[in-house]
C-alpha cells in the first residue's frame, strides 16, 4: 500500500496500483474519499437522531426554505450546513454556461435520460454504491419510486432556475444530500456494514463516481444514440453537473473540471473498484427492470416485457460487452441497434419530425412519469435501514 492513501478498505487493494498507473494522484484520491463521508450532512442528520421524525422534518424544510421563525430553534449543524450551501456562489456557478447545458438537455431530454439510465445508472451501480443501496432495502417498487425521484431530480436541475438558492433542482437536490447522509448512518449504526472492507457507505468518491457517470458517460452515450450537442452545450451540461456534485458534498479534489476530466476519474476509478458483485448485479437488473412500471406500463405485462428486453439491449448496446457480462445481463444481438437509432433520429430530423411540438409531447412523458402533478417534497428522512 503506498503511503499516500493510510487506510484503504481490503476490497481496494488489488485495483489500487492499478489506479495508480493511469494517474497517481487521482487513485490516492478516489481511494482516499472511499473512507470519507460527508461530514456537514453527517453531522446534521447526527444532530437530529434524538428528535422525532416530524420534528426534524420540520427543521430541514426550514432550512432549505430559510424560514427565520423556526431555524433558530434548529440546531447548530444543521443551521451551519445551509449556511454554507445557501449563500451565494456566482463563482461556482455559471448561469450563462448553465444555460447551454440546460437548452440541449430540454432539446432531447428522452435521449438525455435513456443514456442517464441505460449508462449513467447502470455503471454507477456496478461500483461499491450498489452495495451501498442494496443494503437499505432497493426492491422493485422503491427503485421504481427512486427512479422517479431521480429522473424528477435531474429535470427540475435542467430547467430555467431550477439550480437556484429557492428553484426545485437545488431544494430536491440538497434533500437527496440529507438521505444519503441519514443512509450513512443507518447502515453503520445497523452493524451489518463492514468499513474495514469495503469503506464507508455512500462514499465522497462514489458520490463523485455518480456525477462523472451523469455527465461524461451520458454525453458519449449520446454520441452512440445519434445526438451531438455543440462544444458549448457539452461544457455548460458538464458544468451542471459539476455544481450538483458540489451541492451533494463531492470533495474539491474530486470535483468535475471537464468532460474529459469526468472521463479520466471513471477511468481511474474503474480500475480501482473491484469487480461488480451480486449486489450490484441484483441492483442494475432492478433499475431496468422498473423502466417499463416507471413509465406507468403495470397492466400490459407483454409491453412490460419487451420494452424491458429492448432496455437490457440498448443498455449492453451502451457499457459493452465486458460490463453487461459481469452484470450478467442477457446476451443479445446488438450488432447494429445503435447505428439504427442514429439513422432514425437524422431520418427524422430531416423529416421535420422532431419539431418543437414533438420534443413537447416527449418532455411531458418524462414529467408523467415522475407523477410531477404532485410536485410536493418531502422532507422527513429514513428512520429505519430498510426504507
Amino acid at each position: 500500500m503506498s503511503a499516500a492513501v493510510k487506510e484503504m478498505p481490503a476490497v481496494f487493494r488489488d485495483g489500487y496500483e492499478r489506479g495508480r498507473s493511469i494517474d497517481r494522484k487521482l487513485a490516492d484520491d478516489y481511494v482516499a474519499y472511499t473512507m470519507v463521508g460527508d461530514p456537514p450532512a453527517d453531522a446534521v442528520v447526527a444532530a437530529l437522531a434524538g428528535l422525532e421524525r416530524s420534528q426534524a422534518a420540520r427543521f430541514i424544510q426550514a432550512g432549505i426554505e430559510n424560514d427565520e421563525r423556526v431555524l433558530p430553534e434548529a440546531p447548530p449543524e444543521l443551521r451551519d450546513f445551509f449556511a454554507g450551501v445557501s449563500a451565494p456562489h456566482d463563482a461556482r456557478f455559471n448561469r450563462e454556461l448553465a444555460r447551454h447545458g440546460a437548452a440541449a438537455f430540454l432539446k432531447d431530454s428522452d435521449m438525455f435520460l435513456l443514456s442517464l439510465v441505460a449508462v449513467g445508472l447502470v455503471e454507477n451501480f456496478a461500483t461499491l454504491i450498489g452495495q451501498s443501496f442494496l443494503s437499505t432495502g432497493y426492491t422493485t417498487q422503491a427503485s421504481v419510486q427512486r427512479l422517479r425521484q431521480s429522473l424528477l431530480q435531474v429535470i427540475e436541475s435542467m430547467l430555467p432556475g431550477g439550480l437556484e438558492r429557492y428553484g426545485d433542482g437545488w431544494r430536491l437536490t440538497i434533500r437527496a444530500r440529507l438521505v444519503h447522509a441519514q443512509a450513512r448512518r443507518n447502515l453503520l449504526l445497523s452493524g451489518s456494514w463492514d468499513t474495514a472492507a469495503y469503506g464507508v457507505p455512500v462514499s465522497a468518491s462514489h458520490l463523485a463516481f455518480a456525477t462523472a457517470a451523469f455527465s461524461a458517460l451520458v454525453l458519449r452515450g449520446l454520441s452512440q444514440l445519434g445526438v451531438h450537442p455543440t462544444r458549448q452545450q457539452r461544457e455548460g451540461y458538464i458544468h451542471i453537473w459539476r455544481y450538483i456534485g458540489w451541492l451533494v458534498g463531492v470533495p474539491e479534489e474530486l470535483l468535475l473540471n471537464s468532460e474529459a476530466g469526468g472521463l479520466a476519474l471513471l477511468r481511474v476509478a474503474r480500475a480501482c473498484e473491484p469487480p461488480p458483485n451480486v449486489d450490484s448485479i441484483i441492483m442494475a437488473h432492478t433499475l431496468v427492470n422498473s423502466a417499463a412500471l416507471t413509465l406507468g406500463i403495470r397492466d400490459d405485462e407483454e409491453r412490460r416485457r419487451k420494452l424491458t428486453e429492448y432496455g437490457y439491449r440498448i443498455s449492453r448496446a451502451l457499457i459493452g460487452d465486458n460490463l453487461a457480462d459481469q452484470l450478467d445481463f442477457p446476451r443479445s444481438r446488438t450488432t447494429g441497434l445503435l447505428a439504427g437509432m442514429r439513422w432514425k433520429r437524422r431520418w427524422d430530423r430531416a423529416l421535420g419530425r422532431i419539431s418543437p411540438t414533438a420534443r413537447v409531447d416527449n418532455f411531458m412523458t418524462l414529467l408523467d412519469a415522475t407523477e410531477m402533478e404532485n410536485p410536493s417534497i418531502n422532507y422527513a428522512l429514513p428512520d429505519r435501514q430498510y426504507e
